[in-house]
């Protein structure tokens, strides 16, 4: 299927909007759970040490995790308005001028992008080093 361009509809952005959330929602709580402990000794050295790097790392990753229950509340109350404007598709139906196929086709095409779009932000283990040359 052809890149997503330009979105055809408020629906089509809201599709796009959840797929970032839920995304993030997903690699923040991977990397939030992946963090030391607060209690344990290198969260400790580190705060004596002043790692602004870790604070910040600590930080976002609470706030777009499934730790903090306000974001994890918003993806899922956007997973549901999606879920429930698919309901009619899910039973065969048409929708916004689009066959059932069509309509799931595109929200999964929606998807697929978005998960593109982040996988390109993030740079390749080393790529850093390589970009300083």
């Amino acid at each position: 299927m052809a890149r997503i361009g330009a979105l055809a509809s408020l629906e089509d952005g809201l599709v796009f909007l959840w797929a970032m959330e839920k995304i993030y929602l997903d690699a923040w709580s991977i990397v939030y759970a992946a963090l030391p402990e607060a209690s344990s000794s290198q969260v400790l050295e580190a705060q004596s040490q002043v790692d602004l790097t870790a604070k910040a790392i600590t930080d976002l990753s609470y706030n777009w995790s499934s730790s903090n229950p306000d974001f994890a509340q918003f993806v899922k109350e956007l997973g549901d308005l999606v879920d429930d404007y698919f309901t009619p598709v899910m039973a065969g139906h048409s929708l916004a001028g689009r066959s059932a196929r069509e309509a799931l086709a595109y929200a999964e095409a929606i998807w697929a992008r978005v998960v593109e779009l982040e996988a390109e932000f993030w740079p390749d283990e080393g790529e850093e080093d390589t970009l300083r040359a």
